[in-house]
């Protein structure tokens, strides 16, 4: 390279570093930052055009440096204002709220002029005896007329500041939270003719707490005069007033309900009732204390007079778990139940009849007969359809609905099962819409019987 331009380049690049190295701190009365020099003897010789070039290029750099400020102060500026940094979906919006806020701050300057028109009023309205009213016999009064002023006078002082500050937070409020009111449009809903009726339902329940179960297999020599048989109620559980049957020794095999019992079987009727369950037909094991169950239920239910008990022999309980079964039934007949005030059909005819019960009955033959008796209730209300309720014993919650919800008869576990069956036990099935048949949930909360569990409905689905 030729020497001449290797000094030309010296000279210029001690210059080009110069321009870029400043000073951050500005001069006295000026914005713009100072070019630092670095000392070179050689920039003394400089000829006039090379001056020319270095300050047009400290006038571009200058230029450039002026607009890197002002994009800087533009973007400062820009990050404090938030609405100019979000994007909006629409300005009609914005425009809309502007609107609003300028509505609310116009409605809220009329309220405050309204308020301090109502605030004059008052004070015009004061009576004399509030003012202050010199008094130059006694200077108690007059002490006492200026405390009342001053309290005035601080109470209407508190009263603007109070108005004035419910102005304020009115107006922000409106200005900044004022919201337009939804139009809410009404939606004409028609009953239709062709209302969906409700599915049939089958209410299976267990009889009520029973006095052998209570007072022991010897009550009936506690409770009635060997002499006389006349009954004697020694404990408050015991019921008020005993049946009247032909032979008192078949209270041993056909026991009544306790006092307790007859109450929680009402209580049962009675939250039917309070859940809008309507019962159309109830079907009764023979047993007494089956009948006074379904008695107590229909009481609650208020439907006592309205709907007859159907006795149903075939409900009652498997034979085999009898120790003793007696030659002759000892259930009280039809004339007898309605003679102590049970409300039975007499014209119903029981589709098998008590004498048709074999004592030799084992477990499958004992889930045939219940399965047989429910399907043919079934049948004979399938064109007047309505909720059934079956009084039973603890059995016949498992043994007639088994098979109607598709399953299998558990035989082997029949025994455990009617365990965890405590008594006024309820369980429900509901009919599906292709005509078969569900466990589902009952319809009342199950009740509580000292230390025994309660009922749970899933151990039977």
């Amino acid at each position: 390279m030729h020497p001449v331009g290797q000094s030309q380049q010296q000279q210029q690049s001690p210059q080009h570093y110069s321009l870029l190295n400043l000073n951050c701190s500005p001069r006295i009365g000026s914005i713009t930052p100072t070019l630092n020099h670095s000392p070179n003897p050689n920039a003394v010789n400089q000829s006039v055009c090379k001056r020319k070039d270095i300050s047009q290029l400290q006038q571009t750099f200058l230029e450039n440096l002026y607009k890197t400020v002002a994009l800087r102060e533009k973007n400062t500026n820009q990050i404090h204002e938030i609405r100019k940094t979000r994007k909006r979906l629409s300005d009609s919006l914005l425009i809309q709220q502007t609107q609003l806020s300028l509505i609310g701050t116009l409605h809220s300057h009329l309220q405050q002029q309204q308020l301090q028109q109502q605030i004059q009023q008052q004070q015009q309205h004061i009576p004399n005896s509030l003012t202050y009213q010199p008094d130059q016999n006694t200077n108690v009064n007059s002490n006492n007329n200026n405390n009342n002023n001053n309290n005035n006078n601080n109470n209407n002082n508190n009263i603007n500041n109070n108005n004035n500050n419910n102005t304020t937070f009115m107006r922000r409020r409106s200005a900044r939270f004022h919201k337009v009111p939804a139009i809410l449009q009404t939606i004409y809903q028609g009953t239709s003719l062709l209302t969906a009726n409700e599915p049939q339902k089958v209410f299976v329940v267990r009889h009520g707490e029973r006095v052998d179960s209570t007072f022991g297999a010897n009550w009936l020599d506690q409770v009635f005069d060997k002499t006389t048989g006349v009954y004697q109620r020694f404990n408050l559980n015991l019921p008020k007033k005993m049946v009247t049957r032909k032979d008192i020794k078949d209270f041993l095999f056909d026991p009544p309900l306790t006092e307790l019992g007859l109450y929680e079987c009402q209580q049962v009727g009675e939250e039917l009732a309070a859940q809008g369950v309507k019962i159309s037909h109830v079907y009764s094991s023979p047993a007494l204390r089956c009948i006074q169950t379904a008695d107590k239920i229909l009481e609650g239910l208020q439907m006592k007079e309205r709907i007859p008990i159907r006795v149903e022999p075939c409900l009652f309980e498997f034979l085999k778990w009898y120790p003793v079964v007696p030659v002759k039934w000892p259930f009280l007949a039809v004339e007898e139940l309605i003679q102590n005030g049970y409300n039975v059909d007499e014209s119903y005819l029981p589709f098998y009849p008590i004498e048709s019960l074999r004592k030799d009955e084992d477990e499958l033959m004992f889930y045939t007969r219940s399965h047989f008796i429910t399907t043919s209730i079934l049948k004979n209300h399938e064109i007047q359809e309505g909720n059934i309720l079956l009084i039973g014993h603890a059995s016949t919650i498992e043994v007639c609905t088994r098979q109607l919800i598709g399953g299998q008869p558990r035989i082997n576990d029949l025994k455990f099962l009617v365990l965890r069956v405590p008594f006024l036990s309820m369980h429900c099935i509901t009919k599906q819409l292709d005509g078969t048949w569900r466990a589902t949930k009952p319809p009342i909360s199950p009740n509580k019987h000292a230390a025994v569990e309660p009922f749970d409905w899933r151990y039977f689905k």
